[in-house]
């Protein structure tokens, strides 16, 4: 276009001159992965343990290290999961919700990354098999130990209802588990047991006496 304009003189400007040509601004990034061997080889590893090792091997680690490998489910996702997200009998896990993790707050669930992460995963059968065996190890746990068969997010909320049980102030206890407001917290624990319905009014009728 530019001998059109200088050499030939065929326009008296380029029309293109002014045209500004996006840059490519998307960038391949370098994809980091282990090949199938590694992943067995880390797996294995995972699972055995080892004396005086820095590392403990730990079955809670190996089936979510596992759910990673074989379901490509991003960790947030993963750690996100109960077990009313996953159908044994369908061999599939309901992808819904994650569990983000921030410097300035506890972690909290949250909408997955876009709408297209709203999903059903299925699992091979290996995958599935573990994820059963799993599930019968947590209520052997519960059931050895004399208590409801939960899941691992009913710590979270025990640990909020003890906290405000001992009298502990609600303020505290929102900013501890990193919710939005205290209105959150209220809404969410106050009403859950009687004692600190009782607590309250206790310490009510305690200021009226003074």
């Amino acid at each position: 276009m530019d001998d059109a304009v200088h050499e030939f003189k065929i326009l008296r400007e380029n029309p293109l001159q002014r045209i500004k040509i996006p840059k490519d601004t998307q960038k391949t990034d370098k994809i980091s992965y282990l090949t199938r061997e590694q992943l067995e080889q880390f797996l294995n590893t995972v699972k055995t343990p080892v004396k005086h090792a820095k590392y403990q091997a730990s079955i809670q680690n190996y089936v979510l290290f596992y759910l990673l490998g074989r379901t490509g489910l991003r960790i947030g996702e993963a750690l996100a999961l109960t077990w009313d997200d996953v159908d044994l009998e369908a061999k599939t896990i309901s992808v819904s919700k994650t569990l983000v993790y921030s410097l300035n707050s506890a972690p909290y669930l949250s909408t997955p990354k876009s709408k297209n992460s709203v999903r059903i995963v299925k699992l091979d059968d290996a995958t599935a098999k573990l994820m059963k065996r799993h599930r019968i190890n947590q209520k052997e746990v519960c059931k050895r130990a004399g208590v409801p068969v939960l899941s691992p997010h009913a710590l979270r909320h025990s640990h909020a209802v003890h906290l405000l049980e001992s009298g502990v102030n609600i303020k505290y206890v929102s900013e501890r588990l990193g919710h939005a407001s205290v209105k959150v917290t209220a809404d969410t624990y106050l009403h859950v047991t009687k004692k600190i319905e009782d607590d309250a009014l206790n310490l009510y009728e305690r200021y009226l006496k003074l």
